[in-house]
């Protein structure tokens, strides 16, 4: 089995090197503020800033969103703690001097260890009562039992009601469950088990112009959402969706909403139900218009906002169904034996195959269960460490540490990333490099794999390892 501290020294060199990837101002990404790699030991936070005017008073509602498995929980008595610390700063324009900073903090005590590590988020919301500006709100969260904190930030611009120009919010997406109705969806990474979607903006002075229009467009981006190909095999080429992961520029438009703003007071919210989604990445747009004279005249754009959304599997990052266990199996399963378990009829015939594969070499009951206990734990932690358009395991880097574990060193530069293997003094020195792609918009760089033939003789004597229980 790996050495933690193996794992843990490679997650903090990738989240660096992610999570504040894909713009030069992150601040003022439409996903700022929200976890883009998972960090061992930190409080991976999401949060959302929305500034907003209640009752002729201007301020900022915050959300933020902090699973329970990215806090560490201590066991006293029959329970186990969880404890955070926050810090919310609302700072100028340019992130520096502090205007208003408030200070809060929790105790979570669960009977259950599993919870502790569930992605379910404890959900906090709050207001802040500011004057109309532009801010940069950051918020720190400590975990008290690790020391660790993770930092948040997001700016955003509170207009001015009395100037009598009308303003947008930014986007809130929203989520519904049958137990607690609609809640705010603040992370990027979404499991497609949610049962309604829709996009929350709130308009102010629309009572400025006779006929204002709010259009919501809905777009799935042509995204990259295959599993990861053998080391051996060719290098996606220059420009190729495998490479480039997304194609911001382009798009399948799946919903258009318009929403005609008549005889309204000078606030109003919009709500816009969005349909079931599929895994995938999308692009939310909300534009304000207005008509101009003639028939054939576009109209004029007055505001809009943007947010990007990634749905994943059901139930991410964890694998919880067996069609889902299946799929990894690609990396250590020849072609003809993925295409014979993927023949089964009935979820019976698929885990009696699913069974038959991993029991065939192993040497004992054990040790099968040992090794398939590994391999779902590091496809679950590939889904945490190195998801960006697709979950992790299907990428580059989730491939080979599913299949080599996590790696002895890491070398990260400027244009790649160098993960270095050696297990034995009789085992060559194995090096994978990876290049990074950064995109010309989004808030990922792409790692992508340098492939060369002489990967397979050692790839496949490690995929044996797997097949009869030798990986430990």
């Amino acid at each position: 089995m790996m050495k933690k501290s193996f794992a843990i020294a490679l997650f903090l060199m990738v989240l660096v090197a992610t999570g504040c990837s894909g713009t030069k101002k992150p601040v003022d990404s439409p996903n700022a503020g929200r976890t883009l790699a998972y960090e061992e030991g930190v409080p991976n936070f999401d949060m959302e800033a929305i500034p907003t005017w209640r009752e002729d008073s201007a301020g900022i509602d915050l959300y933020v969103g902090l699973p329970y498995r990215s806090l560490i929980f201590l066991r006293t008595g029959n329970m186990f703690d969880g404890k955070y610390e926050a810090v919310v700063r609302i700072m100028d324009d340019k992130g520096k001097a502090t205007i208003k900073e408030e200070s809060f903090n929790d105790t979570i005590s669960i009977t259950d260890y599993e919870k502790t590590q569930s992605i379910e988020a404890i959900s906090v919301q709050k207001r802040f009562k500011v004057a109309p500006g532009t801010y940069v709100v950051e918020v720190a969260i400590t975990d008290v039992n690790s020391k660790k904190e993770a930092i948040r930030r997001q700016r955003l611009t509170l207009n001015d009601l009395a100037s009598g120009n009308i303003s947008l919010s930014r986007i809130l997406v929203e989520g519904r469950s049958d137990i607690t109705g609609f809640r705010p969806i603040v992370a990027y990474h979404t499991g497609s088990d949610v049962d309604s979607l829709r996009a929350v903006v709130e308009l102010y002075n629309a009572d400025a112009a006779p006929e204002v229009q709010t259009v919501m467009i809905l777009r799935a981006l042509p995204t990259d959402r295959n599993p990861a190909q053998p080391p051996y095999w060719f290098t996606p080429s220059l420009g190729s969706l495998s490479q480039q992961g997304v194609f911001y520029n382009r798009g399948d438009t799946l919903q258009v909403t318009r929403r005609a703003i008549r005889n309204v007071s000078s606030e109003a919210v919009i709500e816009f139900n969005l349909p079931k989604l599929k895994p995938g990445t999308y692009r939310i747009n909300i534009a304000v218009t207005a008509p101009q004279k003639g028939n054939s005249a576009q109209p004029t754009l007055l505001l809009k906002e943007q947010r990007d959304l990634s749905i994943k599997s059901p139930g991410f990052p964890r694998i919880e169904t067996l069609q889902h266990m299946v799929e990894p199996l690609a990396y250590i399963a020849y072609k003809r034996e993925m295409q014979e378990i993927l023949k089964a009829t009935s979820v019976e015939e698929l885990k009696t195959r699913f069974d038959a594969f991993w029991g065939e070499k192993m040497p004992s009951r054990q040790s099968g269960l040992n090794t398939i206990k590994e391999f779902y734990n590091r496809v679950e932690q590939a889904n945490l460490y190195f998801s960006t358009h697709k979950e992790g395991w299907k990428t580059d880097p989730g491939m080979v540490y599913i299949v080599m574990g996590a790696p002895q060193s890491v070398d990260e530069q400027f244009d790649a990333e160098i993960w270095r293997y050696s297990y034995s003094n009789r085992d060559p020195l194995s090096t994978f490099v990876f290049q990074k792609i950064r995109p010309s918009e989004g808030d990922f760089i792409n790692y992508i794999l340098i492939r060369n033939p002489y990967f397979e003789q050692e790839w496949l004597r490690q995929i044996e390892r797997w097949r009869t229980g030798q990986v430990f």
